[in-house]
C-alpha cells in the first residue's frame, strides 16, 4: 500500500512529547558542550551540532529506506517539513517505518492512503456508472 506522509516540524512546546524531546535535545547539547571545547561560553554551537547530527541521521534513514523500496519519493518544503510517498504492508508497518526515523519525536505526521491513478479513475468511473452522478446532481439541486 502507498501512503502520502506530510511532515511538519513539531513546535518545541507542543505537548508532553514535544517538551520532552526539546528538553532531551537541550540536555544532550549541554552535555556535549561540557565535553568539547567551544570558542565561546555559549552552548548554542553545541546545540546546533546536535541538530546537524539529527539531520544527518534522518538523511541516512531516508536514503536507507529509499534503497530498500520503502520510501518511493521525498521532498522538503522551503520552510521546513516535507512529504514522502512510502510503501507499507499495513498500518502497523507504516507506524513502524515512520517512528524508526531518528527525528520522529520532533515531527508531526499526516498520513493519507493513495490509490494508483488508473485504479482510482476506474473506481470513479464505476461509481458514476452505478448512478452516483445522479445522486450528486440531486444533492446539488437541493443546495
Amino acid at each position: 500500500m502507498k501512503f502520502l506522509v506530510t511532515i511538519r516540524n513539531r513546535p518545541p512546546t507542543s505537548g508532553i512529547v514535544g517538551a520532552t524531546a526539546y528538553a532531551a535535545t537541550a540536555a544532550r547539547a549541554i552535555r556535549r558542550a561540557a565535553s568539547i571545547e567551544v570558542e565561546s561560553p555559549w552552548t548554542a554551537k553545541a546545540q546546533d551540532e546536535s541538530w546537524v547530527e539529527f539531520s544527518n541521521e534522518s538523511k541516512a534513514w531516508f536514503r536507507a529506506n529509499e534503497a530498500a523500496g520503502r520510501v518511493e519519493a521525498g521532498y522538503m518544503f522551503p520552510e521546513g517539513g516535507g512529504i514522502m510517498v512510502v510503501n507499507a504492508d499495513s498500518h502497523e508497518d507504516l507506524h513502524d517505518l515512520i517512528f524508526s526515523n531518528p527525528g520522529a519525536a520532533y515531527l508531526e505526521h499526516e498520513v493519507q492512503p493513495l490509490l494508483e491513478f488508473d485504479v482510482g479513475m476506474d473506481k470513479l468511473a464505476s461509481s458514476f456508472a452505478a448512478g452516483v452522478g445522479g445522486m450528486f446532481a440531486r444533492l446539488a439541486q437541493v443546495h
